[in-house]
């Protein structure tokens, strides 16, 4: 697969943080006047208060903003910062078709669709929180990054697109996970590096 770098100068237009996306409501008075001289009473109309900006009904933590690639929003403070590549949605969308396409032949096969996912180097976890929201049918998703930083954006774009009950954030190195998880036999392996995969393969 090709590599995931950061490049912020393509980041999408950013969504509204919760601390700046409400704002009161205003009103408006109305009255008319009569041939006699008197008065109809005023009419308030009241123009509904902009809701704050929600993912699954939750609100965007104070100081974030996201951005949204297929049915993933991923949080973000400094969009100078931000690990993203919009280059490689279309590798994550055909990764997410071939995955598919594998639970298609178990299914051929007799065999239950569903399976375990180790995506070894995740970053933000975009890539775990598409799996996670856009195929059926997983057990769970091991998300492994070195990043302490990492792990903990993981963690929090989990639990902001309510995949935090299928998403298993782990931090290490990605060869040694892989080795240490080889008995568990995960259906699909995912590694998108910097460079270069044959370092760890």
């Amino acid at each position: 697969m090709s590599s995931t770098t950061a490049d912020s100068s393509t980041l999408p237009a950013p969504s509204p943080s919760s601390a700046s996306s409400s704002s009161t409501s205003s009103s408006t008075t109305s009255s008319s006047t009569a041939h006699d001289g008197s008065t109809t009473p005023s009419t308030t109309t009241t123009q509904p208060q902009q809701p704050t900006q929600q993912v699954n009904d939750k609100p965007t933590p104070e100081g974030y903003e996201f951005f949204t690639e297929g049915s993933a929003k991923i949080l973000y403070q400094d969009k100078n910062q931000v690990f993203y590549n919009p280059v490689q949605e279309f590798n994550r969308d055909m990764s997410i078709l071939m995955i598919k396409m594998y639970q298609d032949i178990l299914e051929k096969e007799g065999k239950p669709r569903t399976i375990k996912i180790l995506e070894a180097l995740s970053a933000t976890g975009l890539r775990s929180i598409r799996y996670a929201k856009e195929i059926k049918q997983i057990d769970h998703i091991l998300s492994n990054d070195i990043d302490a930083a990492a792990v903990s954006s993981i963690r929090r774009n989990a639990e902001f697109n309510s995949v935090d009950h299928i998403i298993r954030p782990n931090q290490g190195d990605a060869s040694v996970v892989m080795m240490q998880n080889k008995s568990a036999k995960y259906d699909v392996v995912d590694l998108d590096p910097y460079g270069s995969p044959s370092p760890f393969l």
